[in-house]
């Protein structure tokens, strides 16, 4: 989630850095366009994305405990390994956990 804050022009940060040009560039003329031409915005970001994170987490959850209620006899008819599904999705879950703290870790 994004915070939105006016600032006049004295206390404007001297670098942005280069991820933030384009957007702050974006934000300045669209403040041009609605006569804020002497206020600049920062860009801050909020302490955290707790709901998003929480959301995923019981979506996973729920995901992962309605996939073994539906596969477990099949799995164990089928492959004598009821909780063959079951094991194959964590491995995709934690495998997607693990590329997302790699791509969250990664500066742009």
């Amino acid at each position: 989630m994004l915070k939105l804050t006016a600032l006049s022009q004295s206390t404007q940060p001297a670098n942005l850095g280069a991820a933030r040009r384009p957007v702050r560039r974006l934000l300045l003329n669209a403040a041009a366009r609605v006569g804020l031409q002497n206020t600049v915005l920062r860009i801050e970001s909020m302490p955290s994305d707790t709901v998003l994170v929480a959301t995923l987490i019981i979506l996973t959850g729920s995901g992962l405990a309605v996939l073994l209620s539906a596969s477990y006899f099949y799995g164990e008819r089928v492959f004598d390994d009821p909780l063959r599904f079951f094991r194959r999705q964590v491995l995709w879950v934690a495998l997607g956990v693990l590329a997302a703290a790699v791509g969250g870790a990664v500066k742009l």
